[in-house]
């Protein structure tokens, strides 16, 4: 098992947990890091931050602020319990970048904010956030398997964020499994998974099957966001990933063009899913989240869920993941103490009793037991790597372009990236320049 996937098996995520698998190998990794902290020894070097020369003096007070929209109250307990600090909470609301960046440059700065779509490569560039590098000891044990992490998002040699959470296939398809019955007995995707026969060929032949079927009323092959950047981070491919020290456009990869190419035969509907009974009658799939199935386990529908298929040419079976945590902004007067609540943060989440409770707020959202179960077995499994994607990590002009590409439906790929990619890539030369 890579860092990276040992490190999402000790992650509990507020909407899905990431397991080691279906013999309950989750519990184990989880409980392995919390009894780590537990040890004394180990305790003590969990919260501690490193002594350097970048701490003001030991009179400081443990006080922050935090500026973000998160319920953070289990971490604030933790950070209270252990500093004796206090935590001050500004909600952030909607406008979130301009407000943050407004308290930067009128040095109001909090101390701590949330990591948002666009901080990384985009916010990062801009000379948003402090590098926490001197600041965070990555020895402690919460840390353990996160390096690949958190270099991952690190910029210019500089670590600006440290992930609390890791996020294992945030979005996946959801099916009417007696639709495979019906339309002549075509193979069950929950089965193809189990024997490691789901491909993207497999994935295309039982769709056409099901909608060239009378026995279906299915025209759509799939409904709901992000399907061609799940496909793509299936290939191997992130949107934008780095070649050396430059950030390269992955839609102008031959997988993006392999992508446009498996997809462009079918109907697709690309805007979230809002109706789910509705728009999985009319389509093969929806992509969608724990959200998507609970609505669909209130109806009489058997349904089933898969990752996003295999693509066989890739090396490894690779699937879109996400991370979340906090940062500090540029200008924070208390950074110590932010980084002792990010230590706290990640503490927390890798806490058995952090996982209890995020399960039963899944079982009382409206999913099955087994439901909660079998999303474990797919997040944990050995078999699948987990791809960082970050899709709309620019400005709000830049991004559109991105979400108008990804749902292209024209005649070729050539032709959508001349016309979508001429403010993408000068987007990503921009930050590459601040680089070089």
């Amino acid at each position: 098992m890579n860092k990276i996937r040992k490190a999402a098996a000790t992650a509990i995520t507020v909407a899905a947990v990431l397991f080691c698998g279906c013999d309950n190998g989750s519990s184990n990794a989880v409980s392995a890091v919390s009894s780590s902290i537990a040890h004394s020894g180990s305790a003590e070097q969990a919260f501690t931050v490193p002594n350097t020369n970048s701490f003001s003096s030991n009179d400081q007070s443990n006080d922050i602020t935090y500026f973000g929209s998160r319920d953070i109250s289990e971490i604030s307990e933790l950070y209270a319990k252990n500093s004796g600090g206090t935590i001050t909470v500004e909600t952030s609301g909607a406008d979130y970048i301009n407000k943050l960046s407004e308290k930067v440059s009128a040095d109001t700065s909090p101390d701590l904010c949330d990591k948002v779509d666009s901080t990384y490569p985009y916010q990062i560039s801009m000379n948003l956030y402090e590098d926490l590098t001197d600041y965070i000891d990555t020895t402690s044990p919460q840390w353990a398997d996160m390096t690949d992490v958190i270099e991952h998002y690190s910029f210019k040699g500089g670590r600006y964020f440290y992930p609390t959470t890791i996020k294992i296939m945030p979005q996946f398809l959801i099916y009417i499994k007696s639709t495979y019955i019906q339309c002549g007995n075509i193979p069950d995707p929950e089965m193809l998974w189990r024997n490691d026969n789901w491909t993207w060929q497999s994935f295309g032949e039982g769709a056409s099957g099901i909608i060239s079927s009378e026995a279906s009323s299915a025209d759509t092959l799939i409904s709901g966001s992000g399907v061609f950047v799940d496909f793509l981070a299936s290939s191997g491919v992130p949107l934008f990933s780095q070649s050396g020290s430059r950030f390269v456009n992955g839609l102008a990869s031959e997988n993006a063009v392999r992508v446009y190419e498996l997809l462009s035969p079918y109907k697709i509907d690309h805007s979230s899913v809002i109706s789910a009974e509705k728009e999985i009658q009319g389509s093969v799939f929806v992509s969608g989240d724990e959200k998507t199935l609970a609505k669909l386990r209130s109806t009489n529908l058997t349904v089933g869920v898969v990752p996003y298929p295999r693509d066989k040419n890739a090396d490894k079976y690779y699937c879109k993941a996400t991370a979340e945590g906090f940062l500090v902004p540029k200008g924070a007067k208390n950074i110590q103490g932010a980084a002792s609540f990010i230590n706290c943060s990640r503490i927390v989440d890798a806490s058995v009793e952090h996982r209890e409770k995020e399960n039963k707020k899944l079982i009382q959202s409206g999913l099955l037991r087994s439901d909660v179960e079998w999303l474990e077995s797919l997040r944990g499994s050995g078999k699948m790597t987990p791809l960082f994607v970050d899709e709309n990590c620019f400005d709000s002009s830049v991004n559109a372009d991105i979400r108008n590409l990804l749902i292209y439906d024209g005649d070729s790929w050539d032709e959508a990236l001349s016309e979508y990619s001429v403010k993408i890539d000068g987007a990503l030369e921009s930050i590459n320049a601040v680089i070089e």
